[in-house]
C-alpha cells in the first residue's frame, strides 16, 4: 500500500550514496566529509544527521528551503509529486512517533511476505568490486 511504500522509503533517513556503486551522489559534502569510522568516507546522504534513524528523510523532503548538498533522487521526488504519497510524506514529516511505528509495522510485513524473482532464479550479482571497496 501507499503508506507502507512512503514509510520504507524513510530509511533513506540513514546513509550515503556513493558514485562508485551507484551512479549518484558526490564525492563529499558538508555532511559527509568527516565520516568518522564509515568506510567508505564522503557520497551524499538524504539527510544532514546521515547516521541516525529519524523522521529527517521526510522533513529534508518538504523543507522550503532545499539544502542543495543533499541528495535528492527521481524517486524521492516523486513522493511529493503523487498526491496519495505526498500525505503519506507530510504526516511522517510532522510526527517522528508515527514514522517509527508505521515503518516498523511496514518493515515486519516486507520481511515476512518473502521476494518473488523474476526470473524465478534472481538475478546475478558480481559482488567482487564491493568485496574490494570495503577492503581499500
Amino acid at each position: 500500500n501507499d503508506a507502507d511504500a512512503v514509510a520504507l522509503m524513510g530509511a533513506h533517513t540513514l546513509g550515503r550514496a556513493h558514485q562508485s556503486r551507484s551512479g549518484h551522489g558526490a564525492a563529499h559534502t558538508p555532511y559527509t566529509k568527516q565520516a568518522g569510522a564509515a568506510r567508505p568516507r564522503g557520497g551524499s546522504s538524504w539527510t544532514k544527521n546521515w547516521n541516525r534513524f529519524d523522521n529527517g528523510y521526510f522533513q529534508e523532503l518538504v523543507a522550503a528551503q532545499q539544502d542543495a548538498h543533499l541528495l535528492k533522487l527521481p524517486t524521492d521526488l516523486a513522493l511529493l509529486e503523487d498526491p496519495e504519497f505526498s500525505q503519506h510524506v507530510h504526516r511522517y514529516a510532522q510526527d517522528e512517533k508515527v514514522f517509527f511505528e508505521e515503518y516498523a509495522a511496514a518493515h515486519l510485513r516486507m520481511s515476512e511476505v518473502g521476494v518473488f524473482w523474476e526470473p524465478p532464479e534472481g538475478i546475478p550479482v558480481d559482488l567482487a568490486p564491493l568485496a574490494q571497496s570495503v577492503h581499500e
